[in-house]
Parts: C-alpha cells; sequence; structure tokens
C-alpha cells in the first residue's frame, strides 16, 4: 500500500535535487562569465573612474616588486568591489524575474542568488590570498597546488593587463582568447 505513494515522493525528490543541480551548475557558469567581462572592463579607458579605482590594486598597491605582503592592502575608497556589485545588480535580478514569470520557484531564486553571492565571496577571498604571503589554504595540501597555479595565472595579469581576467576560473580567457601561461 504505501509503495504507491513513495514512488512519486522519490521521483519528486530527484527531480528538485536535479533542478537544484541545474541551476547551480548554471548559476556558476552566468557569474563566472559576468566576473570575465567586468573585470576586463575594468581595463577599458571608456570605464575611466572604474578603470582608475582598478588601476590603484595594480599599480599602488600590488605593482610586480611587490606582488605579496604580510597583510592584504585594500583599496578603500577605490575598491572595485562596489563596481561588481552595482553592476551584478542586472545579474541578480535574472532569477527573480523568472520567478516572477513562472520558471523558477521562489525557493530557486533564492537558491541561484545564493550561489551567486557564494561565488562572488569566494572570488574576493581568493584573490586576497593571492596577494598575500601566508594564508592557511597555501597550508592545505590538496588546495595548495591548485591556488599555486591560479596565483601564477593572476601574476601574469598583473604583468600583462590585457590576459587573464579570471579568478577562479580561466575558462572564459581560453574561450576568448586572453589566457596567458607561465612562459
Amino acid at each position: 500500500m504505501w509503495a504507491a505513494f513513495e514512488l512519486p515522493i522519490f521521483i519528486l525528490w530527484h527531480l528538485f535535487m536535479l533542478a537544484l543541480l541545474v541551476i547551480f551548475l548554471l548559476t556558476s557558469i552566468g557569474t563566472t562569465f559576468f566576473g570575465y567581462w567586468a573585470h576586463k572592463s575594468l581595463h577599458l579607458k571608456l570605464m575611466s573612474f572604474f578603470s582608475k579605482s582598478h588601476k590603484v590594486h595594480h599599480d599602488k598597491l600590488y605593482p610586480l616588486d611587490d606582488f605579496k605582503s604580510d597583510v592584504y592592502r585594500s583599496a578603500g575608497k577605490d575598491s572595485t568591489v562596489i563596481f561588481f556589485a552595482f553592476a551584478s545588480i542586472p545579474v541578480v535580478a535574472i532569477p527573480f524575474i523568472l520567478s516572477f514569470f513562472g520558471v523558477l520557484t521562489l525557493f530557486q531564486a533564492f537558491f541561484s542568488f545564493g550561489v551567486m553571492l557564494g561565488i562572488g565571496w569566494l572570488h574576493d577571498y581568493i584573490h586576497a590570498v593571492f596577494h598575500l604571503n601566508s594564508h592557511w589554504l597555501q597550508r592545505v595540501s590538496f588546495v595548495s597546488k591548485y591556488l599555486e597555479k591560479l596565483e601564477k595565472l593572476h601574476y601574469l595579469h598583473h604583468v600583462d593587463e590585457n590576459k587573464n581576467f579570471g579568478i577562479l576560473v580561466f575558462w572564459w580567457d581560453q574561450l576568448f582568447r586572453t589566457m596567458k601561461h607561465d612562459e
């Protein structure tokens, strides 16, 4: 008797989880795509104020001869995190617009928003790790090799500011031919 009721719940649960996985993957792809283009736009002269603020990070806070320090040097008022926050408003609105039109549930929209926040926070956190001489993540063996590879790619971005716009992933750099590998 109960078997007839268990099967639909079992299937519904798996469909729900599959939907969350698809939302996670699409949100991750979209968020890293946005991050690539937002970072690349900070290197365009037409972004004037924001480009100048981002140059502070490259030229004053972390120039090539002083790429790493014992403490993270915050850009303060010249932080481009503010740029990313405002520029991301249309992107963040997408899942809620899809929810309004019934494509996503409100829960799924908030889940997508959480994924965006998580990737944004991780992006900012890992970027800070790149510029530190010592960080606990650099001592975690299964993470340190990956971090070292990403840090080298980010250092090459400081060498050539027209290359390597990624932080967490560099597949957009590969796709759009802005990838520079270690020589």
